[in-house]
């Protein structure tokens, strides 16, 4: 059985996502696309939403995995907001313990080269809520963090950042030194299942827009501090708190 993954490259084209010391969307980019060539080498199928800067809308992205038949779902990000280090989001609702074993094959891969962890953590983005499959989103590093970028600001030690991720999926599916996984329900004929679509043409992409839509239903949400922001994205500069 070939294990099939998808991976989500974040951000693209007009929405740079953060930016600093290096631009989120070429970060994620290069991890993404070694990430893809290493799972692709161990005999694994790999989608991928993007394989150059583009627009990449997160409905479209979403689509695209679930069209896939994911045995696991991948988004690549990275981080803002002065902070230091890797975290992982996983799934609380099905399957919730296989998104959370991988997510610490990964974890523990991405601290053995170096990168400290600010853990594994729950959130309500769309990828993880809406994917039917085990799924996981990365935030690798903090591109507005010098002492964090340092590690990460060339092609390679990008690359290198991809090889833990890889290392950690193929522990996850028992192809590499590791427990495994614990137990996804698996596709019974893999070959069959349709191709990801072709990555979207261009668009124009409002991601607040993109996140909420991803939402769907009514929420009440309360927060204990909130940055009011010049557009959306957290590279725009902070109007108020």
């Amino acid at each position: 059985m070939s294990y099939r993954v998808f991976i989500g490259v974040g951000h693209g084209g007009s929405d740079p996502g953060a930016v600093k010391y290096v631009k989120e969307a070429w970060a994620n980019l290069i991890i993404s696309l070694e990430l893809k060539r290493q799972l692709e080498a161990a005999g694994l199928l790999v989608g991928i939403s993007r394989v150059k800067d583009e627009d990449d809308d997160i409905n479209e992205e979403i689509r695209e995995a679930n069209a896939f038949g994911p045995d696991l779902a991948f988004e690549v990000h990275n981080n803002a907001g002065g902070g230091n280090g890797f975290e992982v989001y996983v799934k609380t609702n099905g399957y919730a313990a296989e998104s959370r074993a991988c997510a610490a094959f990964v974890e523990e891969e991405v601290k053995a080269i170096g990168q400290q962890s600010r853990g594994i953590k729950v959130n309500t983005f769309g990828w993880i809520r809406l994917i039917d499959a085990p799924s996981i989103l990365t935030e690798g590093f903090f591109v507005d963090n010098k002492s964090d970028v340092v590690d990460f600001d060339t092609e390679e030690e990008l690359k290198n950042l991809a090889r833990a991720y890889a290392r950690g999926v193929l522990k996850y599916f028992g192809l590499a030194s590791g427990t495994g996984n614990t137990g996804a329900a698996k596709p019974s004929n893999t070959v069959s299942k349709p191709s990801a679509p072709s990555a979207p043409s261009k668009m124009t992409v409002d991601p607040a827009k993109s996140y909420l839509n991803s939402l769907g239903g009514t929420y009440k949400v309360t927060a204990s501090e909130l940055n009011v922001r010049a557009g959306a994205g957290t590279s725009k500069a902070i109007l108020t708190s």
